[in-house]
């Protein structure tokens, strides 16, 4: 059954980044890399359920990139993982979940090289990770998992869009990484040898709103939200002909796309509702869960307030 809202009146969406201006006919600018779990966000526009004058999404190479957008102020708000939104909150970029766009269960990854056939194998070796909360999750599990500490590796820190490039290198013998480096490199002879299925619910993706401007563009907000359920409708109703559409945004086949999202669980509108109208029994908790982490890997150099961290009133607004 697809959605409607109390009250709307339009949807936007553009695909360039615009100046930092504080109209108030300025767009809404979210940012986001290249990772499936944001791709309702931009299918919204192929179905038009945006128009191009009030919401700009904006694709950045990595998340690092968005998040100095984020400090910079050249962006509204963003579709960030949750340990990311940690760190902007310590950067003292305050901003609130809109909604919850994904939870990772496989859709990231321990690759490896050929001549590696068990976790045992990495003993010694080169292993590429993100420095990143979601790296260090990834990358503390996999070594729990044959009893290795960090010292029994040698891990090379690279962002999220030099990992093929660096994986290529003769000396590397693992990544850490996800959607779509995950299919590329699959279908260039990786192979899986960990994921996040056995982790479940410890990585989650969120949409965030900086606090700021949340209230005096409600509207946009709003839009914004609900374009991202009339998208994931139109990808139940539409399977086909949504995978076509983003295989072309991530460059991968449809087969490799349908793929990527087999490692992701979408919340629906009615698991959002219960998500965001009760934070401090699930979102809040999670994020306190990651905040220590990351302040034992010194991720963060500081504690972080997640009282405020979710709003919810969009997510009610939408019927089902």
């Amino acid at each position: 059954m697809g959605i409607t809202l109390k009250r709307l009146s339009g949807f936007v969406l553009l695909w360039v980044l615009v100046g930092c201006g504080s109209q108030s006919d300025a767009p809404l600018r979210i940012g986001s890399n290249n990772w499936p779990g944001y791709q309702s966000l931009y299918l919204a526009y192929d179905i038009n359920a945006y128009s191009r004058t009030q919401v700009s999404m904006v694709q950045l190479g990595s998340a690092t990139q968005v998040l100095g957008a984020l400090r910079n102020g050249n962006l509204d708000g963003a579709a960030l993982t949750l340990d990311e939104t940690l760190l902007a909150l310590a950067d003292g970029v305050e901003l609130q979940v809109v909604a919850v766009l994904d939870y990772s269960n496989g859709a990231d990854v321990v690759l490896v090289k050929p001549e590696i056939k068990t976790l045992l194998d990495l003993k010694g070796r080169k292993v590429v990770v993100e420095h990143s909360a979601v790296g260090a999750i990834m990358l503390d599990s996999m070594l729990h998992e044959v009893g290795f500490s960090a010292s029994d590796i040698e891990v090379v820190a690279r962002p999220f869009d030099l990992h093929e490039s660096t994986f290529q290198q003769e000396d590397i013998a693992a990544v850490v990484t996800f959607e779509p480096i995950r299919s590329r490199l699959l279908a260039a002879g990786a192979h899986e040898i960990f994921s996040s299925a056995s982790i479940p619910g410890r990585i989650i993706d969120v949409l965030v709103v900086r606090t700021e401007i949340i209230d005096s563009k409600k509207t946009l907000v709003q839009q914004l939200v609900n374009g991202h359920f009339m998208a994931l409708d139109f990808m139940k109703t539409k399977h086909d002909k949504s995978y076509e559409k983003i295989a072309t945004r991530m460059n991968l086949s449809k087969v490799e796309t349908q793929k990527s999202f087999e490692g992701l669980e979408l919340p629906t509108l009615a698991e959002n509702k219960a998500l965001l109208v009760n934070c401090e029994r699930n979102l809040q908790k999670t994020a306190d869960y990651l905040t220590q982490i990351m302040l034992e890997r010194k991720l963060l150099a500081k504690p972080v307030n997640t009282k405020d961290l979710c709003r919810s009133e969009w997510v009610q607004e939408i019927a089902p």
